[in-house]
């Protein structure tokens, strides 16, 4: 990141430079960007909210502040925009704290967004990858706002929040304490249905366990350098490397080892296996290449330098 921006601000024109080509080039109608948490601020979001054909579906932290728009306008003054605020929590509490200004005590309830009725809800059955029967309980509420910060105007970019709740089918209880909240933000937000929304947001977990690996494996964060250019070069050696193990992960058989096996109640074979499990397979395929073009060519050695008395 460059010293004269943010994570925030370079990650918004890194997108626009490649919305171009997206939307030119591939020819595509409608990109939807999902983000973490890091990025569901107005810093990120305001400026991306003039890009007709984007939508980004990011999460927010647990306890973050929406507000519903204001019901009625202030004819003496400033139009309202605000109206009343909800947290992202399971249910409403009273939090306690200390003043900064004053130093005195105070109490403040935050009511939790389920008090508000939810403009469209949906349930669902599916299955975790080791066969784990959940049902998936999605809430949406639309046109929703949070505040304007640091000069990045959120008055008028709502947006639709989704609440999940993941429910153990055989229980009933709460797979996870938390449940997970993210937005639907964009001029064509109302074109993501609620059930894709949480597809689409779901495929970023295969993002996470990614970075991990290269981290632990392939070494993404160790390579220091004094030139950008060798870094870009490191990292394209490093993109080959996850290609060669995507391409390897439907040609090897992963074999766990004597105490991960689970002949009990052994987990369904997955459609196609993690870069982890590919890294720890991959090595009885690559011993069946040809080893001849990766050998050392022979070479005749020189007569070397002429000794002078």
């Amino acid at each position: 990141v460059p010293l004269e921006h943010t994570e925030s601000s370079y990650a918004v024109e890194q997108l626009k430079a490649l919305l171009p080509t997206l939307l030119i080039t591939l020819k595509y109608d409608l990109i939807i960007n999902t983000t973490d948490s890091s990025y569901t601020h107005a810093a990120y979001l305001s400026p991306l909210y003039a890009e007709d054909n984007l939508v980004s579906i990011s999460r927010f932290r647990n306890g973050s502040k929406v507000y519903v728009p204001a019901v009625s306008d202030n004819s003496l003054g400033t139009p309202k925009i605000y109206g009343d605020c909800f947290y992202l929590r399971h249910q409403t509490r009273i939090h306690k704290g200390i003043a900064p200004k004053t130093g005195k005590p105070y109490e403040k309830e935050q009511v939790t967004i389920y008090d508000l009725p939810y403009s469209e809800a949906q349930h669902f059955e599916t299955k975790t990858k080791k066969g784990r029967p959940i049902i998936i309980q999605l809430f949406r509420w639309n046109d929703l706002k949070i505040r304007t910060k640091n000069g990045h105007c959120m008055k008028h970019k709502p947006f639709d929040l989704v609440g999940v709740k993941v429910v153990d089918a055989n229980t009933g209880e709460l797979v996870f304490k938390r449940e997970m909240f993210y937005c639907i933000f964009g001029k064509r937000k109302t074109e993501i249905s609620l059930e894709q929304s949480y597809w689409d947001y779901r495929h970023r977990y295969d993002i996470e366990p990614s970075f991990r690996f290269n981290k632990q494996k392939m070494f993404l964060d160790s390579y220091d350098c004094e030139d950008v250019q060798y870094l870009d070069n490191f990292l394209l050696v490093n993109q080959l490397a996850n290609w060669l193990l995507y391409v390897a992960a439907d040609e090897v058989d992963f074999i766990p080892r004597k105490w991960e096996k689970n002949k009990a109640n052994p987990p369904p074979k997955p459609d196609k296996l993690s870069i982890a499990k590919t890294h720890r397979s991959v090595e009885r395929l690559f011993l069946t290449f040809d080893k001849e073009p990766f050998l050392q060519k022979p070479s005749k050695k020189g007569k070397g330098n002429i000794k002078k008395e």
